[in-house]
């Protein structure tokens, strides 16, 4: 069987490069199914800690309001603290389960 986009090779030139050739084919699926499987492992373990820690509980909301109210004067024109100011807060916080960037979020979304 000769090809046209293919120069004339011998049979066992033409056995070689199918051999080759298909190798090649084994090893893009494997990059590709290892790719998916890593992706599958990223999607599935970062969704359990977001939605963990979406919840607030009455205790660390009681420790950032009254954070919030004893220090409302640091509060700037646009109804947000400071970057400091959060960090603070959220060491007040029991067993700080919260960061700065987290107690953020919780004001601005009930503020």
């Amino acid at each position: 069987m000769e090809l046209e986009y293919l120069p004339s090779m011998s049979d066992s030139e033409y056995d070689n490069w199918l051999a080759r050739r298909h190798l090649v084919n084994i090893a893009a699926a494997a990059v590709v199914a290892f790719y998916l499987h890593c992706l599958a492992i990223i999607m599935s373990s970062s969704q359990a800690p977001s939605a963990i820690s979406q919840q607030w509980t009455d205790q660390e909301t009681e420790a950032i309001l009254q954070y919030f109210i004893t220090h409302n004067s640091e509060i700037g024109d646009a109804g947000n603290f400071k970057k400091k100011t959060y960090s603070a807060a959220a060491a007040t916080i029991p067993g700080q389960t919260r960061n700065s960037s987290q107690v953020q979020t919780k004001w601005q979304a009930v503020s």
